[in-house]
């Protein structure tokens, strides 16, 4: 495997464009490089200025200006100076480009399509890899590499490969706020020199990745893809999303990255054969990864569920055998247990189980911890029911008792728990950043956490599987 340290860790980097306006993307590289605590040596380049960046890094007119070596160029320039801008890479020996630049081959225009092709030929020829065009390039919190502000400066286990900048940013931001940490996120747009396959085959031997996640359009090289991905799915967990599955979504593919989408049906089959978990969302593909990254293996697929309210109860357990859980009802030991325990209220309980009818926390504590540690469930589904107790005059006083529950309950039952926090849209401000904090306590503690019952379920439906089924039990 050929190295690609010079793209994950270099030691330094060029932002080449225009420097006017605070939102112009070469600013915002720049900043966003300095805001992460890039390592290493910061350079802007640009034409028509030689002034500092608001105190971010020196600024130069050329790469040939710039003391010393250049690792990777970041290029926000026009297609029209492309070549210019690879011949002074050239000059300058430059090992990686980045070309943000977009409206190229993904335009289907003759012109520009040979544009592209000879640009990244050029390059190649003087052994310079090529990242793009028409992407966002890549996300490496252990060496300060971003493309957008908010994305977290912890590393984590999870890497993420998209043909889409946006899907690239959407998935670490779905994930924040949940505990989904990335190892690399990497945004390759048109592909046309290092493309799905290349940074697969890396990924599948990243010390770092742990968890490999895609969001594909289409691929160079189907053969050779599907056998890096079936050598990825042996070694670490793949999950992946297709996109233009549909007609119209094939005619969107072409004109987002120049991608042909090929058949669904034909991807369908070679997934399952090689082991890869399919999503059809990227909501879908966050809350798997989190499932993946937190859970311990299951041994089966039999759930109890700490609900509240009689509606609750029996939504929550279709939805549980809607995805392929079992609910078990109350054994005759456990309810002699609960009635034993829980003299004034044991005979309420059942599985899935209505603390409102509990009484007070002591007993819906109780109620968590037999449950949860009995034989006859292999997995917990916890849901706080925020909308209602958000209603009492203490709602995020027992809020925060419940999660004091369900991180107990994870921690002496070891088994896999899942939890729902829902953020209803109607909250104050207030108390929508008190939920927050519980959702980041969750995940500090080790549990996965979701903004719905159905959604954490879901989750837990792949995850099971995944163990079950694609990895064998």
């Amino acid at each position: 495997m050929e190295s690609f340290d010079f793209l994950f860790d270099p030691q330094s980097v060029a932002v080449v464009g225009s420097l006017r306006g605070i939102d112009s993307p070469a600013v915002r590289y720049l900043r966003q490089y300095k805001n992460a605590g890039f390592k290493g040596k910061l350079y802007a380049v640009s034409r028509k200025s030689t002034e500092h960046i608001e105190g971010v890094c020196p600024c130069h007119q050329s790469l040939k200006d710039i003391p010393g070596p250049v690792d990777y160029v970041i290029a926000c320039v026009p297609a029209t100076v492309l070549m210019d801008l690879a011949d002074e890479c050239i000059d300058k020996q430059v090992k990686a480009v980045h070309i943000f630049t977009g409206r190229l081959r993904e335009t289907s225009d003759p012109q520009l399509e040979r544009l592209e092709q000879d640009i990244v030929r050029r390059l190649r020829a003087c052994g310079i890899r090529v990242v793009g065009p028409n992407c966002m390039g890549i996300y490496r919190p252990e060496s300060g590499m971003t493309f957008r502000f908010e994305f977290p400066r912890e590393t984590g286990p999870v890497a993420f490969l998209s043909q889409s900048a946006g899907n690239a940013g959407h998935l670490a931001g779905l994930g924040i706020g949940r505990g989904l940490r990335f190892s690399k996120i990497i945004s390759y747009g048109n592909g046309t020199d290092l493309n799905e396959t290349d940074f697969l085959e890396y990924l599948t031997d990243d010390a770092e990745t742990k968890i490999i996640s895609l969001y594909i359009e289409g691929v160079r090289d189907g053969r050779r893809f599907l056998k890096a991905l079936a050598r990825a799915a042996a070694k670490k967990p793949v999950v992946v999303m297709k996109g233009g599955r549909s007609e119209a979504g094939a005619r969107a593919a072409t004109s987002h990255t120049a991608s042909l989408a090929g058949s669904q049906l034909s991807w369908d089959v070679a997934l399952r054969q090689v082991g890869a978990i399919q999503v059809e969302s990227i909501e879908e593909m966050a809350d798997l990864l989190l499932a993946l990254m937190f859970l311990p293996p299951a041994q089966g697929k039999r759930a109890a569920v700490l609900c509240g309210g009689g509606g609750d109860t029996v939504s929550s357990a279709d939805q549980c055998e809607a995805h392929g859980l079992v609910v078990p009802a109350l054994s005759q030991d456990l309810r002699e247990e609960f009635q034993r325990q829980l003299p004034e209220v044991g005979s309420l309980v059942n599985n899935p189980v209505d603390y409102s009818a509990l009484g007070d926390q002591a007993a819906f504590d109780l109620t968590s911890k037999l449950l949860a540690r009995h034989r006859d469930f292999d997995v917990v589904v916890c849901d706080t029911q925020v909308v209602w107790r958000l209603g009492y005059h203490n709602g995020l006083d027992r809020i925060a008792a419940m999660v004091d529950t369900f991180i107990k309950v994870e921690k002496s039952s070891l088994k896999p728990v899942v939890v729902a926090i829902h953020l209803p849209d109607f909250i104050e401000s207030a108390a929508w950043s008190a939920l927050i904090d519980q959702q980041a306590r969750c995940w500090r503690a080790g549990l996965a956490v979701y903004p719905s019952l159905e959604r954490a379920i879901k989750a837990l439906a792949g995850f099971i599987y995944y163990h079950d089924v694609v990895r064998g039990g």
